[in-house]
């Protein structure tokens, strides 16, 4: 395969995986890509049974789309084997869950995200996901807005899971704020922003 000068990316509002609310247009970008292999960045929760009950979601919703081959990295994983899998992998998932703990997970590895940034394949993220690909996001915590610095592979500022009442707070923002509403896709392709439908 002929290795692309920069990724596609692409930024999720917010998709219930177990509803499957992006699952057509998931089938679309999986078929455009011969021997689609998934490598999947589950590092958005502190709570071992949930994560585990959300990796066999993943796992059956990823094969569902045709994707045979599906690999998780681990926090465990040494440098040399996260960065092997990387290589084997042409769709990166980074999925939903707590923004700050996945920021901080990954954030402890500037290798993994210098690794991330230089990826050059499909790069889907969901929620937090897409928060943490971007410079800022703007997520919720209860009732309270939070500004979240991601690792800018994405120069813009995002609103997951927008709603028409975040526009008073919204408005406070001196900056341009990309909003996604749940169930909305941002792609990313040669620095051009593209809304799929």
């Amino acid at each position: 395969m002929k290795s692309r000068s920069s990724p596609i990316i692409y930024l999720y509002g917010g998709e219930d995986i177990r509803k499957r609310t992006n699952f057509k247009q998931n089938a679309k970008i999986c078929s455009t890509i011969r021997n689609p292999r998934v490598l999947i960045l589950a590092w958005t929760s502190k709570n071992e049974k949930k994560e585990s009950e959300y990796r066999e979601i993943l796992v059956d919703y990823f094969k569902d789309l045709g994707v045979e081959y599906i690999s998780f990295l681990e926090r465990s994983d040494p440098k040399r084997i996260a960065l092997e899998k990387m290589k084997n992998s042409n769709i990166l998932y980074i999925p939903g869950g707590d923004t700050e703990i996945l920021l901080k997970r990954a954030k402890r590895r500037k290798w993994l995200i210098e690794a991330i940034k230089k990826y050059k394949r499909i790069i889907m993220g969901n929620s937090a996901g897409a928060i943490f690909l971007c410079r800022k996001g703007i997520g919720k915590k209860g009732e309270k807005y939070v500004i979240y610095e991601g690792i800018g592979m994405v120069n813009i500022i995002i609103r997951v899971h927008y709603k028409k009442a975040d526009d008073k707070f919204l408005r406070k923002i001196n900056e341009l704020v990309v909003c996604l509403k749940e169930g909305d896709i941002l792609m990313v392709k040669d620095n051009q922003l593209v809304f799929l439908r």
